[in-house]
């Protein structure tokens, strides 16, 4: 059955009330102090006037101030795009640090070893974290030159990366396009990491304008 909840509609329309159905991103503070989130099936089905809302993606906005450590990290993952760039690839790198310092790193082999899509930075730096440290995933930043597209976004979220700090914004493809419509689980910003940047967009603006144009030539980015 679907939440209704009544809100003051500016129109005057409807006694000066309007309804809707709260989508899955939104938790809606009622009159009585009850909080309604769709999540949350028991609410009972009655109409009540919406004293605010707070959606999920206020959470989610992207952080734009950062620390001295923050491009120190950024430059490095800039060294390792250069160097998948060097041998044939689209330049993306990426860190993977915890406490301020490096567990893993990567840069993309989407195109040097062979044609293989899954091979972005991300995942190449993810796969290099020690499995003993797993269990502090949360106190873990993931550094990257390009903003995660949506596959390494959802391995950073259900491998529980606290942090996401990137350098360009990936204006086509980035990540931050599905944060207003994520799945119920994640309807009050639980396990999202922190997002951050862009952080050095006057150097990896110019890395992402190569990585697009290397992307338009492959069957699948």
């Amino acid at each position: 059955m679907a939440l209704e909840v009544a809100f003051p509609n500016p129109t005057g329309r409807c006694g000066g009330l309007d309804w809707r159905v709260p989508k899955l991103h939104e938790r809606w503070l009622l009159e009585d102090g009850l909080e309604l989130c769709p999540r949350v099936e028991s609410v009972p089905c009655q109409p009540r006037r919406l004293v605010g809302l707070r959606p999920t993606i206020d959470r989610m906005k992207s952080i734009t101030t950062w620390t001295s450590q923050d491009i120190r990290y950024i430059e490095r993952t800039v060294e390792l795009a250069l160097g998948a760039e060097g041998r044939g690839d689209v330049p993306v790198g990426s860190v993977i640090t915890l406490m301020d310092e490096v567990v893993s790193e990567g840069s993309a082999r989407v195109m040097s070893e062979g044609y293989q899509p899954r091979r972005h930075a991300e995942q190449e730096a993810l796969a290099g974290v020690p499995i003993e440290l797993w269990p502090r995933a949360k106190e873990m930043t993931c550094y990257t030159s390009l903003e995660p597209c949506l596959m390494c976004y959802g391995s950073l979220l259900l491998c529980g990366i606290g942090r996401v700090v990137f350098g360009a914004t990936d204006l086509l493809g980035g990540a931050r396009f599905i944060f207003d419509t994520m799945p119920p689980y994640y309807a009050d910003g639980r396990g999202m990491p922190t997002w951050v940047g862009p952080v050095l967009p006057e150097i990896c603006d110019a890395l992402y304008e190569r990585v697009d144009a290397r992307f338009r030539t492959l069957p699948c980015g």
